[in-house]
């Protein structure tokens, strides 16, 4: 589902295709807490709360960590990260553990609209019917929490 967002369903309001997005993460959990209660899963593992600097480093690299850290130090354009929004906004959908990283309506409207549906702040303006410097610090907060997080594994 969070692939399919980007192509046709880029259309949808971002608060819709969060509702999508939540409705298919929970399907996912329900299947995957039935498998490991009946033993058929094989390397589903739920982690108490944290991942692992393994799999993150397969997502963020040491170098994209130091440009999340610049934008979030407000050193730095948003322009600068908008190729890392892409996966941390799969990795906050489907890798993190749910509550690793608590997040504000806008600030995951924001994550679905730019991560997975590849919208511009201008359209995500009328849709959350915020203005640009309204969102923009919202985002560059929600870029601190998961900057702290991937420091910590880091």
């Amino acid at each position: 589902m969070l692939n399919l967002l980007g192509f046709d369903f880029r259309k949808l309001h971002c608060a819709l295709a969060f509702q999508l997005v939540q409705k298919s993460q929970q399907a996912n959990n329900t299947s995957s807490l039935q498998a490991i209660e009946s033993g058929d899963a094989d390397d589903q593992k739920f982690d108490s709360g944290k991942i692992s600097k393994q799999k993150l480093e397969g997502f963020i690299s040491v170098f994209d960590l130091k440009r999340l850290e610049s934008y979030s130090k407000n050193l730095v354009d948003f322009h600068l990260i908008m190729d890392l929004v892409p996966t941390i906004a799969k990795l906050f959908f489907s890798v993190l553990p749910e509550g690793t990283i608590t997040l504000s309506y806008v600030q995951v409207a924001l994550l679905v609209g730019m991560g997975l549906q590849f919208k511009t702040i201008d359209q995500l303006q009328g849709e959350l019917r915020l203005q640009a410097n309204q969102l923009l610090p919202v985002f560059n907060k929600a870029i601190r929490k998961f900057t702290k997080l991937f420091r910590s594994v880091y």
